[in-house]
């Protein structure tokens, strides 16, 4: 706690028949009157279980909880965040509305299980410290497992010699799913180069069908013949692997034609 001067000087009266006024070091010290900032601390005080009036509450990051498969393992963190001038920085998380599917539990800020039924289950989740609260209305939606979509299914080049190396290509990534994330491993040699534009299929409501990724191909050293690399796209949630077979053909250069010789005398 706070320690203060005493404001009226009784505290410093000295010797017998002492007239009450203050010493000159206690009023160079402390005014007649403490400001009013200070009084007001002073008041609040800084006591076990209380924070500073300006402190702000604990809040929600999350916005939108990823959806869950029917029978699959499900795991999703709800991030939360308090202010760091808060006395007792502990975050407490419970369910004060609706529940959550079959299944799945709140265990502090997580929900995992395994859901057992079909259904959009709406909810509220209420998160608090010592230093004040907030609540925030979920949607949980349990279906069946995403399916991964990739177009086209397969791409084929070719390449001569000497010529300008083919146009760089795209594939187009999209799912039942909004949000979901998926991953991409290239099978072959280092004459494709790839790039994921975002990682996830599109959010609802988004202008754009699915995500794109872009190829280019690499030509440099690239001796004549017949050249096959694979790319493997999955998903979680028990999504289907898909692959897609990059094929490309080299062409040898035209030969220069050779120059004829003379003919022998008649």
């Amino acid at each position: 706690m706070w320690s203060f001067p005493d404001p009226t000087g009784a505290a410093n009266c000295t010797g017998p028949g002492a007239t009450g006024r203050r010493s000159a070091e206690s009023a160079r010290a402390w005014p007649r009157r403490p400001p009013r900032a200070i009084a007001l601390l002073w008041v609040v005080g800084l006591y076990p279980g209380m924070y500073p009036i300006w402190a702000t509450t604990a809040g929600f990051r999350t916005r939108e909880l990823p959806w869950a498969a029917f029978g699959s393992p499900y795991r999703a963190v709800v991030e939360t965040f308090v202010d760091g001038r808060c006395l007792d920085g502990g975050i407490t998380m419970s369910t004060v509305r609706g529940t959550l599917p079959r299944g799945l539990e709140l265990r502090g800020e997580t929900i995992s299980g395994t859901p057992e039924e079909f259904g959009a289950f709406p909810f509220r989740l209420r998160t608090s410290t010592n230093c004040g609260a907030d609540e925030r209305d979920f949607v949980m939606l349990v279906t069946g497992r995403p399916i991964l979509r990739v177009a086209p299914e397969e791409i084929v080049l070719e390449y001569r010699q000497g010529g300008p190396p083919p146009e760089a290509q795209s594939l187009l990534v999209s799912a039942t799913w909004p949000n979901l994330p998926y991953s991409l491993t290239k099978v072959g040699e280092p004459w494709l180069r790839v790039r994921q534009q975002a990682g996830a299929t599109p959010s609802p409501g988004s202008p754009f069908a699915g995500d794109t990724v872009q190829l280019q191909i690499v030509t440099e050293n690239l001796a004549p013949g017949f050249y096959e690399s694979v790319l493997l796209f999955s998903a979680p949630h028990g999504a289907a692997a898909l692959s897609v077979p990059v094929r490309l053909r080299v062409v040898a250069a035209p030969t220069a034609p050779v120059s004829g010789t003379e003919g022998g005398r008649n």
